[in-house]
């Protein structure tokens, strides 16, 4: 619609390019990071991330990643930019429970175990050997990322924000925090 173009050119008006950039600079740096994460969970900049993201009520205290959940693993298509129920956690949650297209995600973190239990909710048998293959293949890693260990990114005050904002999908999914150094 033209009212949504126009408020998301002016959003990009104002977006703050540098500011941008300078989180991107060093993937090893957790003060960028933790100032990364802030503007990404922040709603000033809701407009920033495209997507449409700013224009759904969940942006108000939802994080990018479950605005993403809900758009990819629900029906709610354009009622995701226009539905008020969206505006809080607790509706979001029971509205997910209704709208839900998939009974299963196989999440990266636990790529090959989750993938062998899809595939067997699917109705498909694995043979051993092949059970076996997918399980190695979680230890032979060919193309991992080089990255400081995930304690060294967060604090207290991240850890936090991410629990507010991503609430939804820590939830469906049981996600824990990391433990951070003494």
């Amino acid at each position: 619609s033209v009212p949504n173009i126009l408020r998301q050119a002016t959003a990009d008006l104002g977006k703050q390019s540098s500011a941008w950039r300078a989180v991107y600079r060093d993937s090893s740096d957790a003060t960028a990071f933790r100032q990364w994460l802030g503007m990404m969970m922040h709603p000033r900049h809701r407009f920033d991330m495209a997507e449409g993201y700013g224009f759904s009520p969940a942006s108000s205290w939802a994080g990018l990643l479950s605005y993403r959940y809900l758009k990819l693993f629900t029906k709610l298509g354009g009622r995701l930019y226009s539905d008020r129920s969206l505006d809080s956690a607790e509706k979001t949650a029971a509205l997910l429970q209704r709208e839900r297209i998939v009974s299963y995600v196989v999440r990266n973190e636990h790529l090959e175990a989750d993938l062998i239990e899809a595939i067997t909710r699917a109705g498909y048998a694995i043979s051993p050997s092949d059970r076996e293959a997918l399980i190695a293949a979680s230890a032979a890693k060919t193309n991992a990322s080089v990255r400081m260990e995930t304690a060294h990114y967060y604090d207290d005050e991240t850890l936090a924000l991410i629990e507010r904002r991503e609430q939804l999908i820590i939830s469906e999914h049981g996600y824990s925090a990391p433990t951070l150094r003494p």
